[in-house]
């Protein structure tokens, strides 16, 4: 499409659907919607754009502006890119390319409001590792960020597209479940425990695979808390709680926590 719009600054849809074959049903959409003209725009070094508009008539004049305003077009998409290619970075963690703290705080602002506004329920997991420690120590830490990666591997194999996982902070991850209630959280909690127990984590320069396993807590919205900074204390409440029962352990919090 781009190659035919490229012969010229701007065109009639009607002339090119007649002229054009292979164009012909995409002048006729743009035609339907009560479009007569059309230009190719470039929108970075990358990317092409169409612009096209309605009027009475196609004038030297429109193609003269149309002319001035491309290279204005390709800055302000590149600077738009680069701005998301930056937010896109800050908010996600280098280490395991999971969403990091900051990201993890405002969704959960984001996803709190919207279980008040629609009436729903909203499930919080907060877990970290058990002997991540012990893997620093006996291997290095080169061996300890490897383990922190399979576990970014383990979780997006088993969250739900509308779920949020981000890791929090050393070997603590955070999994915001929408839509979840009690019986949902503790059952995910129970099979991600048991695929963290079960895998094997490869170590580059070590023959063996080594295991390790999570403890973790979870609470959810609204039943144990009804707000953000709540229910985040809820679920860290719980996840101290797993910890003091011993490793490979997970609880939901309620109010005797």
């Amino acid at each position: 499409i781009f190659k035919a719009l490229d012969k010229e600054n701007s065109f009639d849809l009607d002339e090119l659907a007649g002229r054009e074959a292979g164009l012909r049903d995409w002048a006729r959409n743009l035609k339907e919607n009560g479009l007569k003209y059309a230009a190719s725009f470039p929108l970075s070094a990358e990317r092409a754009g169409v612009l096209a508009w309605s009027g009475r008539e196609m004038s030297p004049a429109v193609n003269k502006q149309l002319q001035a305003l491309k290279p204005h077009v390709v800055r302000l998409v590149d600077n738009a890119e680069s701005y998301q290619r930056m937010e896109e970075m800050s908010y996600t963690d280098n280490l395991t390319s999971l969403a990091n703290q900051r990201y993890l705080s405002k969704r959960l602002d984001e996803e709190i409001s919207r279980a008040k506004r629609y009436n729903r329920k909203l499930a919080l997991i907060f877990f970290d590792l058990d002997d991540l420690k012990t893997v620093n120590d006996k291997y290095g830490h080169l061996a300890g960020d490897a383990v922190l990666r399979q576990v970014g591997q383990i979780l997006r194999k088993n969250v739900r597209t509308i779920d949020i996982v981000a890791r929090y902070g050393g070997d603590e991850f955070c999994i915001i479940m929408p839509e979840a209630n009690a019986t949902t959280c503790v059952k995910f909690m129970d099979r991600l425990k048991a695929e963290v127990s079960n895998w094997e984590f490869a170590i580059e320069g070590l023959a063996n695979r080594i295991s390790c396993t999570i403890s973790q807590g979870g609470a959810v919205f609204p039943e144990h808390a009804d707000n953000p900074k709540q229910l985040f204390h809820a679920a860290d409440t719980a996840l101290m709680k797993a910890k003091e029962s011993g490793r490979n352990t997970s609880l939901l919090y309620h109010s005797g926590n």
